[in-house]
Formats: C-alpha cells, structure tokens, sequence
C-alpha cells in the first residue's frame, strides 16, 4: 500500500487519529502532549515509505509507534521531575464553595491571631 495519496491519507486519521489520542493521554497525561505525539506519528506514517501486509500489521505498527514516541517523551527532562498530583490534590470532581473557603481561612486567621499578629480580610 502507498501511503502518499489523498484519500489514504484521510482513512487514516479518521480511523486511527482517536487510538493514537487515547493511548497518548493514558502515557502522557496532557492534551498538548498527545496531540504533539500524534502528528508525530501520522508524520511518519505518511513520509515513510512503508508497506503493510494488512490493516491489522498497520494498525500494529501505529500502535506500536505511538507507545515508543510516548516513551521517549517521557525520557524528556521536564517529565523526570513532573509526577501526577496526589488523588486529594485534583481539582477532578470537587466542588468548593465560598462558604468552605471562608470557614477554612477562618481558621487559618484564628490561629495566626493567637500567635499575635494582626490579620486583615
């Protein structure tokens, strides 16, 4: 099969653009990130003079590539100090309203005036 057509170019993103996403966001954990990665891919795929036997030896090797580029991703210096945020540290799911916030800095004004300071809201 020879990649460099239109039309094949179009089959390709339309069935293989969501996987590639999906896999990309599970290694990498940013939408940036993995939609760098999947260009990335397609970028290959579409260059490289590359013939498949069949559409699953083709879906293979864009799900192989796709790991292997994730992981060199990773190998990046920013991602050797970023680590994902604790389970109670995400924002995912909480909702904070003004009346928990102003309890909670309450508090925190209640201690810092028993130290001796002078707080001001």
């Amino acid at each position: 099969m020879s990649y460099m057509d239109n039309s094949n170019a179009v089959r390709l993103v339309e069935v293989y653009s969501d996987m590639i996403m999906r896999i990309s966001l599970m290694y990498l954990k940013q939408t940036c990130d993995a939609e760098d990665i999947c260009q990335e891919v397609f970028l290959k795929l579409l260059t490289g003079n590359l013939e498949f036997l069949s559409y699953e030896h083709e879906k293979a090797w864009i799900i192989r590539t796709t790991i292997n580029a994730c992981k060199d991703r990773r190998k990046l210096a920013f991602y050797k100090h970023w680590s994902d945020p604790p389970e109670d540290e995400r924002n995912v799911g909480v909702d904070v309203s003004f009346k928990t916030i102003f309890s909670e800095a309450g508090i925190y004004c209640q201690k810092q005036s028993n130290i001796g300071g002078d707080i001001i809201l």
